[in-house]
Formats: structure tokens, sequence, C-alpha cells
């Protein structure tokens, strides 16, 4: 999950919304640019899947490994 502190709250972003993302990203891409393109379309959804195995973890975020918060101590002050 990426995530980003706001001011007054977080934005968290899924891995795998960030991969799709990238796959939409890299569609746009000139292939006047990219050598060897027989294989495109291959090469995007690639792209685009690279983050899926994160899919079930970003479905049930933990906060904490044992005694180690994962959240920023600025969050509660």
């Amino acid at each position: 999950m990426v995530i980003y502190e706001r001011e007054v709250d977080w934005v968290m972003i899924p891995q795998h919304h960030h991969g799709l993302l990238s796959g939409d990203i890299a569609r746009h891409w000139n292939s006047a640019y990219i050598k060897g393109t027989e294989r495109w379309s291959e090469v995007i959804f690639a792209i685009a899947q690279h983050d899926r195995g994160w899919i079930d973890l970003d479905a049930t975020p933990f906060w904490m490994i044992g005694p180690i918060s994962l959240i920023p101590s600025s969050i509660f002050l």
C-alpha cells in the first residue's frame, strides 16, 4: 500500500492500483522510441500487473508487528 500523510488525514493507495496506473501510463508511451515492440502488449500487461501479489495484503492492512508500530509517531501528536 502506498501511504502518505496529509495535514489532517492519510491517503492510502493499494499497490495493485499503482500497478494499473503504471500500465495506463505505459500504454501512452510513443512506440517510436521503443525497440522491439512485437511483444508490446505482453509488456504492458506485465507492467499493469506487477503489484498483483499485494491485493490480499492491501485488503486487510496491519499496523503493528509485535511491539513495533508501522504508523509514524507524528500521527499521535
